[in-house]
């Protein structure tokens, strides 16, 4: 939580449109955001710059209230806009949300960038992109093994069928058995 950074290009006043004194925000008993105190000004571009996981996308959904819509959420310390706390019972959501916007990349977007960063992370830890000792006789265990695994109960939009985790498998082959490796036809 303590890698996010705060970076403001002043455009042409010093107006603090949006202020956040002590801002906490918690996930059950998870404290995930901790003590953020920034005046953002009016007229300005501010972003906030940190790794995966540090607390910029929690805390935009502080600043309108987007934390709301998650049950377990408590969002503790003061935020105003234009001087008014917004999270005063009178502050309509709504009506917020629609003076204070996110730009939000797409799903596919995020997909996207979250497979290259496993990719770059790949490189960087040397984790090889193929297994030289897997067989293809060997991938209808190991999808087995795998969705065996995956079923631990972990809510999770959908789990992985066998033949798609062989698919998935089947990338780890070697190059040259990769192309040997006839592509199976679906069931009809």
């Amino acid at each position: 939580m303590n890698d996010m950074r705060i970076v403001e290009r002043t455009v042409s006043t010093d107006t603090a449109k949006m202020t956040a004194r002590r801002a906490q925000v918690y996930y059950g008993d998870n404290h995930a955001l901790k003590d953020v105190d920034i005046d953002i000004l009016d007229k300005t571009v501010t972003a906030f710059i940190g790794p995966s996981g540090c607390g910029k996308s929690t805390f935009l959904r502080c600043l309108n209230r987007m934390n709301d819509t998650v049950a377990a959420a408590r969002v503790e310390g003061e935020i105003k806009l234009d001087g008014q706390d917004i999270y005063d019972k009178r502050v309509d959501p709504v009506t917020l949300r629609a003076r204070v916007g996110t730009e939000a990349e797409s799903e596919d977007e995020l997909a996207q960038k979250f497979l290259d960063a496993v990719d770059q992370l790949n490189r960087d830890l040397g984790i090889p992109t193929y297994l030289a000792a897997l067989k293809e006789s060997d991938i209808p265990e190991l999808a087995k093994a795998a969705c065996h695994e995956a079923h631990t109960g972990y809510p999770v939009p959908r789990y992985m069928t066998q033949e798609v985790c062989e698919g998935i498998i089947r990338q780890a082959l070697p190059p040259a058995t990769a192309a040997a490796t006839p592509k199976r036809r679906k069931k009809a």
